[in-house]
């Protein structure tokens, strides 16, 4: 998922996660770290979401979406 708020343009990697919810810290809008569908206020706004696999050797994040 993106790391940028979409209001005001803030990082939400200092963010509270509780379950698949993100907080943004700055204004406090909340997304879900696996669709990037925020939670509150505007409908149908999400961050980029990226698909991940976890692997023996690491986690991959396929970034060319």
């Amino acid at each position: 998922m993106d790391a940028i708020c979409v209001h005001q343009d803030n990082p939400i990697t200092a963010g509270k996660l509780d379950g698949d919810i993100v907080e943004c810290p700055s204004h406090f809008w909340h997304y879900n770290i696996k669709t990037g569908e925020l939670q509150d206020y505007l409908k149908g706004v999400k961050l980029q979401t990226y698909p991940v696999e976890e692997r023996a050797d690491g986690i991959y994040i396929d970034l060319q979406q």
